[in-house]
């Protein structure tokens, strides 16, 4: 299993009583926003496996070697460029942030590319 270098710097509840929140991770670099259910996390926890790119569309190779994270108007989908640390299990990396593509990666590309593509949501799993 990978070790994430990311921690939950805030939680905001959205219902208490279903424990869904959206969660701000950070690896002091790079942050996004997760959705949570159920949420039993707390403020500093360490995010200890990749968080799942739900719903990935859109990958492709590119030339820079910029990693971020670009939320798409106010929703929960992002536009991420993040570099291939594993090719068969589709995990990404945006700084010590690690991401779980629900999507195959297309064979063209090899671990240490960077790639961009979209996301509907992060999700952080329990």
């Amino acid at each position: 299993m990978l070790l994430n270098g990311a921690t939950i710097k805030e939680i905001e509840y959205l219902s208490n009583d279903a424990k869904e929140a959206l969660v701000t991770i950070t690896d002091g670099n790079y942050k996004c926003v997760a959705f949570c259910q159920p949420c039993n996390k707390t403020i500093a926890d360490l995010v200890k496996q990749p968080l799942l790119a739900f719903e990935t569309k859109g990958i492709e190779k590119i030339a820079s070697s910029s990693l971020n994270f670009n939320r798409i108007n106010s929703t929960l989908k992002y536009e991420i460029c993040g570099q291939v640390m594993d090719f068969e299990k589709g995990i990404v990396s945006v700084g010590l942030i690690l991401l779980e593509l629900s999507a195959p990666l297309p064979g063209d590309i090899n671990v240490g590319d960077t790639i961009r593509f979209i996301c509907e949501r992060i999700d952080l799993l329990n």
